[in-house]
């Protein structure tokens, strides 16, 4: 630590220690005889100095760490807090700001105030004076977080995009099986512009044992969107608003080791609402089931099963969803990964463009090391689907899909333990109905955390 000399001195009793009754600090080696105290176990005598420093300068940040410190070793946690705080607002440099910051996360952990260490540890990371203590901050947020019971994560995003209503790729559609082709609306057609979007989900532990975990799980999230100069001229009368959509669920989650040496299995039930255009159209209840299998130190194996019911609010019939997933994961001796899945779909509904059953493969491969301070990421989807029927034309339709995904991890760039990732995507849907034509592409920025 760093501070500006006194020309005083402390003349402090010290009945704590066994052999001597008084000693003469110099006020600028306060802190350093507090350190050497706690070091010795002498945290009372240690107090003593730090509250007669801080009482001759009350906002010397170094004075106030060192009160801070010992009122943590002491186990008055509040007063610790209050005094680490201080510190902070007075730090005149980073490397007191990451003193402060850790001493009060340190304060805030041991009176179980697990979210607001969480915090402050995430505000010493962003002023660690080395990689030694940034990666020793790290450590200490996971020590944290299994102890907390509250897990929150949120996500704040805009990104240009090439279809914002989901409309068609073509400007002419042949429907219903007549012959010729018809001039879309503007409407009906892609429009682009921006989506907004936001999400916040969070889970609280309901129980926890040696083998099993219950949590209490919420979640939301929202899109809308602004239109393009371009799109506004295609459909003059829409508004970005018209496509805003936002969902809302809570449920359950449950995790247990049925076995010595198997991986947790993980039990999920939600239910929710979605809005579309500030209206709301669908309630919904899902559940799933998922395990893993480690096949060897290089080799995961992850089984997924998902069933979701979808009820519309309108004169809609019910649709059935259910996903049956497997995911291959290979992880190479200079730690990139690759992982291989297929999953298949059923959707059963009265609607006919609702019922289809579908194949999907997705590859996806993470390069560990940076590049030039980028840590990459692809992805690959291919997806088929099968309609017996279809309302917009008579006879069976297929679509087929191909999706391309590119994310960049800027490690070499943090705030507050949060790295920037770019996330690139392109879809591109073919159908034998010409009017589910479709293609997408867009790029966004999402925050990740580092540890």
């Amino acid at each position: 630590m760093f501070f500006k000399p006194l020309l005083a001195s402390l003349f402090i009793g010290l009945p704590h220690l066994a052999n001597a009754q008084e000693m003469r600090i110099p006020i600028d080696q306060a802190p350093r005889a507090v350190e050497q105290l706690l070091a010795q176990g002498h945290a009372r005598a240690a107090l003593e100095i730090a509250v007669a420093a801080q009482k001759v300068s009350p906002n010397n940040p170094n004075f106030l760490i060192a009160l801070a410190r010992t009122q943590l070793a002491l186990g008055n946690f509040d007063a610790a807090i209050a005094a680490g705080t201080a510190a902070w607002g007075y730090a005149p440099n980073d490397q007191i700001r990451f003193v402060a910051a850790d001493t009060v996360a340190a304060a805030h952990f041991k009176a179980g105030n697990f979210s607001r260490s969480q915090f402050w540890l995430r505000r010493a990371r962003e002023f660690a004076p080395n990689q030694a203590l940034a990666n020793r901050i790290a450590k200490n947020f996971g020590t944290v977080r299994a102890a907390n019971p509250w897990s929150t994560s949120f996500r704040i995003g805009a990104a240009p995009s090439s279809n914002i209503n989901n409309g068609s790729a073509n400007a002419t559609a042949s429907p219903f099986g007549f012959p010729g082709e018809f001039t879309l609306n503007g409407e009906a057609r892609a429009l682009s512009g921006y989506q907004i979007s936001a999400s916040l989900n969070t889970s609280y532990r309901l129980s926890q044992s040696a083998t099993a975990s219950t949590f209490f799980t919420a979640g939301a999230d929202a899109q809308t969107y602004t239109l393009s100069s371009a799109a506004q001229e295609q459909a003059p009368d829409a508004s970005g608003a018209d496509y805003a959509t936002s969902n809302a669920s809570v449920g359950l989650r449950h995790t247990r080791i049925f076995k010595d040496g198997w991986e947790p299995t993980n039990f999920t039930f939600k239910t929710g609402k979605t809005w579309s255009a500030g209206k709301q159209n669908t309630t919904y209840t899902e559940a799933s089931l998922s395990q893993a299998f480690v096949i060897n130190p290089q080799n995961t194996l992850v089984t997924w099963f998902n069933t979701r019911r979808r009820n519309s609010l309108s004169d809609q019939p019910v649709v059935d969803s259910y996903n049956l997933a497997a995911s291959l994961r290979q992880t190479y001796a200079n730690k990139d990964s690759f992982a291989f899945g297929v999953t298949l779909s059923r959707s059963k509904s009265d609607m006919p463009d609702s019922d289809y059953s579908a194949v999907k493969l997705s590859g996806n491969y993470y390069v560990a090391k940076p590049i030039a301070g980028m840590r990459f990421g692809f992805g690959l989807d291919a997806e088929q689907r099968k309609f017996d029927a279809s309302i917009y034309n008579p006879g069976p339709r297929e679509d087929r899909s191909a999706t391309a995904r590119l994310s960049v991890e800027f490690s070499q760039v943090e705030f507050y333990g949060f790295r920037s990732v770019m996330n690139i995507e392109a879809t591109r849907n073919l159908s034998t109905v010409d009017l589910f034509d479709r293609d997408y592409s867009s790029i966004g920025f999402d925050l990740r955390s580092s540890f």
